[in-house]
């Protein structure tokens, strides 16, 4: 979908600082069905060439600015998890269906990703990470337009082995379920050290029927050699019980969107 360009608004703020006075300019902005900024352009150069005046181009822009608003909404998890498959006497050996899992609703509970082999190939095990976030239904609205969506989660440290992860993407519905965890969707990878941030756009924009929900599982990469581990402990996404939400212990889902219209302050 084609997004409205504000390269013009720094030219409206330096036409305001010289004393322009905004005033009725002729074109219908509800008719204009250009919605990729090509008109701000076209205007731009009729102010360079002399065709209208200044305070023309900073009333136009102005409405047109109006009818687009910027909003960037930090969604926190309503659950974080991790589930292991293998390592039990009854399983000794990862076969990508997950025994267990543990639920992290305690704000020192981390969620840990990893993966072993041992060295007499007897032995391995994998855990997965688990995030599910509720979406404002009101996204999906037909007023808005999602420009960007980013996934950060924060490390307690360093992880330890390689540091390539996956991210697998999934609608949810608020609980946790071992089914979860063997989800088989990737969107992306990314290279985790103190923190890990994919941007998921693609995914976020594409749903097309929300549930209201949106499910990411981390997965650490495939291990080639026995000699390899693989390791990492990140924050759940529970506020800090005294201090709330702190700065590098963070899990958030970070969402930019634009809403049409004048209405634009009733959606959050």
């Amino acid at each position: 979908m084609k997004r409205p360009c504000f390269a013009i608004l720094p030219l409206i703020t330096v036409l305001l600082m010289m004393g322009q006075i905004v005033h009725a300019f002729s074109l219908d902005l509800d008719d204009d069905k250009d919605l990729d900024g090509q008109d701000l352009s076209i205007f731009q150069r009729k102010y360079a060439d002399g065709d209208m005046t200044g305070t023309e181009l900073a009333e136009f822009a102005d409405r047109y600015g109006q009818k687009y608003k910027k909003h960037l909404k930090d969604v926190m998890p309503t659950i974080a998890a991790y589930a292991v498959d293998g390592n039990s006497d009854q399983n000794p050996k990862a076969d990508g269906v997950f025994d267990a899992m543990e639920i992290c609703d305690q704000y020192t509970k981390m969620l840990i990703v990893a993966r072993y082999l041992s060295f007499d190939f007897t032995r391995s095990y994998e855990l997965r990470g688990l995030y599910e976030y509720e979406l404002p239904i009101t996204l999906y609205e037909p007023e808005v337009i999602i420009i960007s969506a980013t996934l950060q989660l924060n490390l307690e440290s360093p992880p330890s082995g390689r540091r390539d992860m996956s991210i697998h993407a999934y609608l949810a519905d608020g609980f946790a379920e071992l089914a979860d965890f063997e989800v088989d969707n990737e969107i992306g990878t990314v290279l985790a050290d103190w923190d890990l941030e994919i941007d998921v756009t693609e995914y976020v924009q594409g749903i097309a029927d929300p549930t209201g929900y949106i499910g990411f599982i981390v997965r650490s990469p495939a291990l080639w050699y026995s000699q390899i581990q693989n390791y990492a402990k990140f924050f759940n996404g529970i506020p800090h019980p005294a201090f709330g939400y702190i700065s590098n212990q963070l899990a958030r889902l970070s969402i930019e969107y634009e809403v049409f219209g004048q209405d634009s302050n009733a959606f959050f």
